[in-house]
């Protein structure tokens, strides 16, 4: 084939090239029929962002619906993104604010700036948000531990404590341009039993 191609007239061969390379996230010259192919309306945003965003979609059935795939299409967006399960269980409502330092905690030693009662690690003011199967709502999950297995964490990056539990989440700040693209691809990838608790400060 690539004989023959070689062989049609210069302007017709560099078309028949240009088709092929439609074909590719990185190299096609239709970027938004990618994107209604994966239902994806991009707007006015970064060439390159897109290109990285249909490029994560296309590998979708390579990878299924786990925190890593997840994290995998987020980060092309923004990089500090991280996706976080709640593994091992615990409440998912604590994470906004870590305790370091409490009486007890080895933590608390001589000439430490952190040893002193109370440190605490967050903001207790900021307010996470959940989103599950199609509904967004104000930050709200049940005071029972069998509602606390299926949250997973949208932030940027967690602390866990010694027995490997999440103590506190860091939010991402991220201009809020992003937020419906962001809570849309979340949506889309999310096991539709779990329930994402976003930790990102929205920012005009």
């Amino acid at each position: 084939m690539m004989l023959a191609i070689s062989e049609l007239p210069e302007d017709i061969r560099k078309e028949a090239e240009q088709v092929y390379l439609d074909l590719f996230p990185y190299t096609t010259r239709a970027i938004n029929k990618w994107g209604d192919t994966f239902a994806i309306l991009f707007g006015g945003r970064e060439i390159k962002k897109q290109r990285d965003i249909i490029q994560a979609c296309w590998r979708l059935h390579l990878k299924g619906q786990s925190a890593t795939f997840m994290e995998y299409i987020l980060r092309h967006i923004d990089d500090r993104i991280r996706v976080v399960e709640n593994e091992p269980v615990s409440n998912p409502r604590q994470s906004n604010v870590g305790m370091i330092a409490v009486n007890g905690n080895r933590n608390m030693v001589c000439g430490g700036r952190r040893a002193r009662n109370g440190y605490h690690l967050g903001d207790a003011n900021f307010i996470p948000y959940t989103i599950k199967n199609d509904l967004s709502e104000f930050y709200s999950i049940p005071n029972e531990p069998r509602w606390w297995g299926p949250c997973f964490f949208v932030c940027g990056g967690v602390m866990r404590n010694e027995l490997n539990e999440i103590l506190y989440a860091d939010p991402v700040r991220l201009e809020s341009v992003w937020k419906n693209f962001i809570e849309y691809l979340v949506l889309k990838m999310k096991p539709l039993h779990s329930t994402a608790i976003i930790f990102i400060k929205w920012i005009d």
